[in-house]
């Protein structure tokens, strides 16, 4: 019985080979992108659970006021773990993370040679007892209980010493402090939230000693190991107890208050509610949003399928007859059309497996995601099973019911038509390919609007042309040696410092007006600028004055706010002028205001900003150039900075790359919605070829008697595109809205965005439009233009 089944398959598959093939690649071109997506899907939701005490890790955070102005900080003092491990039972371990190479890169010299490194990390030594890592050289247990020690990853070890052991050997850093190396890990997986290349010893730090501990500076990444079966929500209201009763007091004089809240290490990568705190972070609602596309895209593959096995059942009425005439039953005809949809289904995924092989580079290389593809993998044997199952079932089964109906009688006496519910669902699954086409194209073009009016919104600074270098306070101290050298280049337009890059600042400050109590204090973003800053990055004063050289040489702070710093401050800008303040404990004078510049992400409303001048606090030179011969440039700029820095590498980025790394997310989500929107159209596409050929085979004799009567090819044409064409408007009715929703919604999360119009989804509209009446003019002209006489000769 099946071998008989399975050569009835082959013979229609072979006999139909259009069909088939159309099938086919549909379902594989779908099932290939489900496949893509899951890979994609189980990376996101793998992350940091290669650390295999994940589920009682938490990393502690800050939901902070000041003066009024609420923030949750995702660093901590470093005071918190001393207290954590020492008042509170439940607490296993606790590890202090100072990611320092992201404030200011280190400099590493191995004999001779100097390196740059921007992931180096500080931490207590209980970071190899909360978090997995595999030895590779050395011991970790002890390894950072001394201080001056350091780990080193294995491609940080062999970029160093080669394949030799370098435990024991000594390495300096920042040019004066020898690092003994006392042991080597496994490089860390890319599914985890932070990733170093090496980590010294926390205790060797300032901030280690008791006498430092404290609440005034928060730099360091707190994370806790509870004990199996503690509550972390207890955990975390006892802690909050603990504080507000022992520092309530204090706090509440200052104007600062403070509640420490208790974060899962599974919850940091996807669904953390603090923003750009950490360098690898992504949304669970793209999860979510590309599993949906998945389902979509597998749909409309399923939906091909229904559509032409359910057309052509006219073609297959004969055999249903003659079969049931001679003794099928129902249930042996559903078994035969559905092992033929197996089959179909089979042939997909086997097509599919080879698309996901070949595709896997490309599809890395558009999600920025180092993604593994194995079949052997069980989870991926198991979804394969699962959507074989499922697409045979999805695709098959209807039809199978359908053809399986067909009376013997109404078939043999030749009076069989398709039925009008039949034909009524083929519109409707039509219309519900299209629609999906449309909702994704619309996504699309939004998406893109978007990523184009960050790319080209004026920022308030001049980020074009611009190189920032990381400088410590040797060069620091020696700004003016360094810039007057500079200026002298050829293609050098100006030379200015500063303690961060304007395109993300982070450092959070707090000012009180001079005569004011600490509680009417505010919190305002800051950072430590030279003297040229304004001018080199094009920021418009638009009260007071800009720094000069004086500005360096008075014993008080000169203070620069932007203008909602100064809106803020809750003074005209006439009457802030001339105020003094106390930023952090640097007392001077507002001096100026400047116009405000997107310092941070888009997502965020432009804050409160201040400048001040402080050189110990300068952490990048940024140089201006004029944009000719900028390799030339570049080249002699590396020339004078051997020459005057020779104790560190001369390492730039250009300004506009680091803002648009700031976007990077939402751009390979763009891209990502272009490629599976250009799928979905191209498989419904794929489908309508294939009902377009059906039903101008069905219409062949009435096409001929038409052209008989003198209808010309043109009204033939539009005669057959016509009922699909008003397919795809009903497609885009129901369609709009949704995508004018969801996009809406996703647009609602940047401060600063494009309009979403009615325009946007009628060029979706437009775009389905023409794709659908493009597939179905080339099927209905290539009816037109037969010769009548080869259809009724034999009538």
């Amino acid at each position: 019985m099946i071998k008989n089944y399975l050569s009835i398959a082959f013979r229609n598959i072979r006999r139909n080979s259009l069909y088939s093939i159309i099938n086919i690649l549909g379902l594989s071109v779908g099932i290939a992108c489900c496949l893509l997506i899951l890979s994609y899907v189980r990376y996101e939701l793998s992350f940091d659970l290669p650390h295999k005490k994940n589920d009682r890790i938490y990393r502690v955070y800050m939901d902070a006021n000041f003066g009024g102005q609420q923030a949750l900080i995702g660093v901590t003092p470093n005071i918190i773990a001393p207290i954590l491990q020492s008042q509170f039972p439940e607490v296993e371990k606790v590890v202090r993370v100072y990611n320092i190479g992201k404030f200011r890169p280190q400099i590493v010299k191995v004999k001779e040679e100097l390196y740059e490194e921007k992931n180096f990390y500080y931490a207590d030594s209980s970071i190899f007892e909360i978090f997995t890592f595999q030895p590779v050289y050395g011991q970790l247990d002890g390894s950072l209980d001394k201080p001056n020690t350091l780990v080193l990853t294995q491609s940080a070890s062999q970029k160093y010493f080669g394949n030799k052991n370098p435990v024991g050997s000594v390495v300096n850093v920042n040019g004066n402090t020898d690092y003994e190396i006392t042991a080597v890990i496994e490089d860390m997986p890319n599914n985890v939230h932070f990733r170093f290349d090496m980590v010294g010893s926390f205790q060797g730090l300032s901030w280690a000693k008791p006498e430092n501990l404290t609440f005034g500076s928060a730099n360091f990444y707190t994370y806790v190991l509870l004990y199996p079966g503690a509550d972390h929500q207890n955990f975390e209201d006892n802690v909050a107890t603990y504080t507000e009763n022992t520092y309530g007091g204090q706090w509440k004089q200052s104007g600062f208050f403070l509640t420490l809240k208790m974060e899962p290490l599974k919850d940091i990568y996807l669904r953390s509610p603090i923003d750009n705190d950490i360098d690898k972070k992504s949304d669970i609602r793209y999860v979510y949003i590309f599993s949906f596309i998945a389902i979509l895209v597998l749909v409309i593959a399923c939906i091909n399928y229904m559509n032409l096995a359910t057309a052509r059942g006219s073609e297959r009425a004969k055999e249903v007859g003659m079969r049931k005439m001679l003794g099928a039953r129902k249930n042996e005809l559903i078994s035969q059309f559905m092992g033929e949809s197996i089959l179909i289904t089979g042939f997909a995924i086997f097509s599919a497996i080879v698309m996901v092989e070949l595709l896997m580079p490309v599809f890395r290389e558009l999600s920025g995601r180092q993604l593994q593809n194995s079949v052997s993998e069980p989870i991926l044997i198991s979804s394969l099973a699962g959507i074989w199952i499922g697409v045979s079932l999805l695709a098959g089964f209807y039809p199978a019911v359908i053809l399986s109906s067909f009376k013997p009688s109404k078939v043999l006496k030749g009076s069989f038509k398709s039925s009008a519910a039949g034909r009524g669902l083929r519109k409707i699954l039509v219309v519900l390919q299209f629609a999906i086409s449309i909702f994704l194209i619309a996504g699309t073009i939004v998406i893109f609007r978007q990523l184009d009016f960050i790319q080209n919104k004026k920022l308030g600074y001049d980020k074009d042309q611009v190189i920032a270098v990381p400088i410590d306070n040797k060069i620091a101290g020696n700004l003016d040696i360094f810039k007057n050298e500079f200026v002298s280049i050829p293609g050098v337009i100006n030379v200015t410092a500063a303690s961060e890059t304007p395109s993300d600042v982070k450092g959070g400050y707090s000012y009180i007006f001079e005569g004011r109590s600490l509680d009417e204090s505010m919190s305002v973003n800051a950072m430590a600028v030279d003297i040229d800053f304004i001018k080199t990055l094009g920021i418009e004063v638009v009260s007071g004055r800009d720094y000069s050289e004086d500005s360096k040489q008075k014993p008080d702070f000169s203070f620069i706010f932007n203008e909602a710093a100064a809106s803020r401050s809750g003074l005209s800008i006439e009457n802030l002028i001339g105020e003094r303040i106390s930023l952090n404990g640097r007392n001077g004078v507002v001096t100026g205001i400047m116009k405000d510049f997107h310092f941070t992400s888009m997502y965020r409303e432009i804050g409160p900003l201040i400048l001040f001048i402080e050189p110990s606090q300068f952490a990048y030179m940024m140089i201006k150039i004029d944009g000719q011969n900028i390799q030339q440039t570049l080249n002699t700029l590396a020339t004078k900075w051997k020459t005057l820095a020779s104790h560190r590498p001369f390492e730039y980025g250009f300004l506009d790359d680091e803002f648009t790394r700031l976007y990077t997310a939402e751009m390979k989500v763009g891209e990502l919605f272009s490629v599976f929107a250009i799928v979905a159209i191209f498989i419904a596409s794929l489908g309508l070829l294939g009902l377009a050929a059906y039903m101008a085979s069905q219409r062949a004799k009435e096409i001929s008697v038409r052209k008989v009567m003198g209808a010309s090819v043109g009204r033939v044409v539009l005669l057959l595109s016509f009922d699909f064409a008003r397919l795809v408007l009903i497609a885009f009715i129901i369609s709009a809205p949704l995508a004018y929703y969801i996009m809406n919604n996703w647009l609602n999360e940047f401060v600063y965005r494009v309009s979403f119009g009615v325009e946007t989804l009628l060029i979706a509209g437009l775009l389905a439009f023409i794709i659908a009446w493009g597939t179905v003019a080339w099927q209905a002209f290539k009816a037109a233009t037969i010769n009548p006489v080869d259809i009724l000769r034999y009538e």
